[in-house]
């Protein structure tokens, strides 16, 4: 995804495994997402840096996976997620859905959302 004034694309700075069970969302509805309460976020300037408490792993999330980030945290479902991102990135429909995926199937892999 391209933020509009060009920014870079969604994805966290540790890669992290992630299966289709992971980016699937379930018939009749999006997730709903919930945090890890063991996950601690904190801003570093346009990144925001994640540290799970239980595993002691460290993830950095460039701009637009922090945007995300800060919007789960807002409580957004799926579609509103996407609206925002529309909004305020330029990226076509298709693609902010297949970064979407990749970003919140990394997320649930590494356990930092349930």
């Amino acid at each position: 995804m391209d933020r509009k004034q060009g920014e870079e694309s969604a994805a966290p700075g540790r890669r992290v495994e992630f299966t289709e069970a992971d980016v699937a969302t379930p018939a009749g509805g999006s997730p709903a997402w919930q945090l890890d309460p063991g996950v601690v976020a904190e801003r570093m300037g346009d990144e925001l840096v994640l540290v799970h408490l239980a595993t002691n792993r460290i993830y950095e999330l460039n701009h637009t996976a922090a945007r995300v980030f800060e919007l789960i945290r807002e409580g957004r479902d799926r579609p509103a997620l996407e609206r925002a991102l529309s909004a305020e990135f330029e990226v076509a429909p298709r693609e902010l859905a297949v970064h979407l995926d990749r970003l919140l199937g990394e997320l649930r892999a590494a356990k930092v959302l349930r």
